[in-house]
C-alpha cells in the first residue's frame, strides 16, 4: 500500500513540471483504488468476520472512488441535453464545467440591480492579481459544426473601462497563441451581448483550422490590471443559423 500511494503522488508531482497540474482529487482516487484494491485480495484470503470486514472495506472505498467519475458521467449527460447552450449559470451540472484559474474568483448569484431586466443567476467574476485571470469552460460538448456563432452577455458595473479576452482552443492546440482563437473586448460600464462568428473562430489558427468538431475550451480573461475588477458573465451559448453553418 505504501509503494503504491507514494508512486501515485511522486506521479502527482511530476506532473507539475511537464506542463500539467498536480491535482489532490486525484491522488485521493489513487489512495482509495489502492485500499479497495487490498481488501478485496485480504477478502479473498480471509476467512470468517474478517472476510466480511474486510469485503465492507472494498465496498466502501470503491463507492468512494466511483463517487468523482459517476458525476462526470451524469454532467455529461446534462450538458448533451442542454446543449447548445454552454452556461447560463443556473444549471447546477452545467456549473461543473465552469471553474476560475489565475487567482480569480468566481461567485455564482443574481444579477446586480444595474443589469436591467436579468432577474437570473449570473456568475460574478472577480479578476485578481494573476497573470492572466478569468474563468474556463472545460470540456465543452466538442461538436460545433451545426452552429453559426457563439453568443454570450457580459456586464460591467464600474465606469473605467475593462478588457477582456476570449479565447477558444480545440484539442489539437500546441499551447502557442497563434494556434488558437484569441480576441479582445474593451468594456465600457453596462451590459454587452456579444455574438461571434464562427467562421473566424474556424480560421483564426495562422498554419491551420480549428476543428469545429473537436472544440476543448473557452476562456474568459484579462490582463495587466492595476486593481481587483468585476464582471458579471450569462447565458453562454450556440446559436444556428442554416445558411451560414460550418
Amino acid at each position: 500500500m505504501l509503494v503504491c500511494i507514494v508512486f501515485g503522488g511522486a506521479v502527482e508531482l511530476i506532473q507539475a513540471q511537464v506542463g500539467r497540474e498536480a491535482s489532490w482529487a486525484d491522488f485521493r482516487l489513487d489512495v482509495f483504488g489502492t485500499v479497495s484494491g487490498l481488501s478485496f485480495f485480504f477478502c479473498i484470503y480471509n476467512h470468517g468476520w474478517r472476510r466480511y470486514l474486510t469485503f465492507l472495506s472494498f465496498v466502501i472505498f470503491l463507492g468512494f472512488g466511483l463517487l468523482e467519475p459517476t458525476k462526470w458521467r451524469l454532467a455529461e449527460e446534462f450538458r448533451k441535453s442542454a446543449f447548445p447552450l454552454l452556461a447560463d449559470f443556473e444549471n447546477s451540472w452545467l456549473n461543473l464545467y465552469v471553474s476560475p484559474s489565475y487567482r480569480a474568483g468566481l461567485e455564482l448569484e443574481p444579477a446586480p440591480v444595474q443589469w436591467k431586466g436579468n432577474n437570473s443567476t449570473v456568475a460574478r467574476v472577480e479578476f485578481g492579481d494573476g497573470a492572466w485571470p478569468g474563468i474556463s469552460l472545460i470540456e465543452v460538448h466538442s461538436d460545433w459544426r451545426k452552429y453559426s456563432e457563439l453568443s454570450f452577455e457580459v456586464f460591467n458595473p464600474d465606469p473605467e473601462p475593462m478588457r477582456l479576452v476570449l479565447r477558444i482552443h480545440d484539442s489539437l492546440h500546441n499551447n502557442k497563441h497563434n494556434d488558437r482563437f484569441n480576441r479582445t473586448y474593451n468594456l465600457r460600464q453596462g451590459l454587452h451581448q456579444i455574438a461571434v462568428p464562427l467562421k473566424r473562430v474556424k480560421m483564426a489558427p495562422k498554419h491551420r483550422e480549428l476543428r469545429m468538431d473537436r472544440i476543448r475550451t473557452i476562456m474568459f480573461y484579462s490582463y495587466k490590471l492595476r486593481a481587483k475588477r468585476v464582471l458579471y458573465f450569462d447565458n453562454i451559448q450556440l446559436n444556428a443559423d442554416s445558411a451560414s453553418a460550418l
